[in-house]
């Protein structure tokens, strides 16, 4: 005879505050779970005392990316404000979706786990910046830090590579105790965004962009360091007026740090399709030289006065209309590769050296090594398996 699964009383403030939290509708939680959507929406606006079966908690805690331990909370956990969203109204009710919201809470628990294991070695979180503002001249601004960073690429050849010169990037923000994390993200949703409630800072970088495009993001993010601004960033044309400013400054910024006016300047093969006013050629020859997007190469056409603003819309326009393309034929292609390789994919080893950073991997490995933490404590900050953590280990002579 078959046991009923036990029933579950969870208060009332908690499971208002985890379905507000998880960006998921009351539809959408009734029709994933099997819960009446009358039921849930009580939950939602703190009107209904959830009974429910174990069973049924369990599935909401996987659905919601929690704990099951959180469901028997007394009260709500104080969870850190999210980053501002430059295309909603502070009061906006709209809601972010369960997959940002998902990325913002990964990147929380990264910032803490950083923390503390830098804390058990005695080293300091501590960022060192300058602040900025949006009345400082972007130009000078990345002048004096990309001579800071003392780090100077460009030219895409064999071997100096997007890929390579992301990680280069990354390494000196690791430096600057600056986590940098690539979280898939849907593309609607945000490029990236950053955090600055905490130490270590944190950006984050959307692993679905193309390489070139994550480069300008992270340096984008950077700016909004500098200003001390932490937000979550898109496209940006539909960015709230309040803040177009911010995001002019920043990609600016971004622009000017990767793609000097000076090196630009002395370059002969951008300066001669400058010349030419093929504006289209100009910024390919920009993307080619200092490996960043094209669209990154328009703006900062823009942002020396080299084309207009409606030469920049157009050409904005024409480059995503042929990315959506690229990526409709990208997605046919992963999935018929899917079919045929029977769903294998990255190995877990590198999918957390991608993600979380090369610093953060040796960070937690040199705390096993000194008997900080656990190998089952590296095993759950790292998300790999045991065989994963021996390889670390190996690699880095721990």
């Amino acid at each position: 005879m078959s046991r009923s699964s036990p029933e579950v009383t969870i208060s009332t403030e908690v499971m208002m505050w985890l379905c507000g939290s998880s960006g998921y509708s009351a539809a959408e939680i009734s029709k994933k779970t099997g819960i009446r959507e009358r039921i849930v929406q009580s939950w939602c606006e703190g009107t209904g005392k959830p009974v429910l079966a174990l069973s049924k908690v369990e599935m909401l805690a996987t659905l919601f990316r929690r704990p099951l331990a959180v469901f028997l909370l007394s009260r709500p956990l104080d969870e850190p404000h999210l980053p501002k969203d430059f295309r909603r109204h502070p009061d906006s009710a709209s809601a972010l979706s369960n997959e940002l919201l998902l990325a913002i809470r990964k990147a929380r628990r990264i910032q803490q786990i950083h923390h503390e294991l830098t804390d058990n070695l005695n080293r300091t979180s501590q960022v060192r910046l300058k602040t900025r503002t949006i009345n400082d001249d972007p130009e000078q601004v990345a002048r004096e830090e990309r001579q800071r960073s003392g780090i100077n690429i460009s030219g895409d050849t064999e071997a100096m590579t997007p890929v390579r010169a992301f990680d280069q990037w990354r390494e000196w923000l690791e430096s600057l105790n600056i986590s940098v994390l690539k979280l898939k993200i849907p593309a609607n949703d945000a490029r990236g965004f950053s955090l600055t409630d905490g130490e270590p800072y944190v950006v984050v970088v959307n692993s679905a962009d193309a390489e070139r495009a994550r480069i300008f993001t992270l340096f984008h993010e950077y700016a909004h360091l500098l200003l001390d601004i932490p937000v979550i960033c898109n496209q940006g044309e539909n960015d709230l007026d309040d803040y177009k400013e911010i995001e002019r400054w920043c990609n600016h910024f971004a622009g000017a740090f990767l793609a000097p006016k000076d090196e630009i300047e002395r370059n002969p093969a951008i300066q001669s399709t400058v010349t030419s006013g093929n504006f289209m050629r100009a910024a390919a020859s920009i993307q080619k030289h200092f490996l960043i997007s094209k669209e990154a190469g328009l703006m900062r056409l823009l942002t020396l006065d080299l084309i207009t603003s409606s030469q920049f819309r157009r050409g904005r326009d024409q480059l995503r209309e042929e990315f959506i393309a690229r990526e409709a034929k990208k997605k046919e292609r992963e999935e018929a590769d899917e079919e045929d390789e029977g769903g294998f994919g990255t190995s877990l080893d590198r999918k957390c050296v991608a993600e979380k950073g090369a610093g953060y991997v040796s960070l937690v490995i040199e705390n096993v090594r000194q008997g900080r933490i656990t190998s089952s404590d590296a095993i759950d900050y790292l998300d790999v398996r045991l065989r994963h953590l021996e390889k670390f280990q190996e690699s880095m002579g721990a």
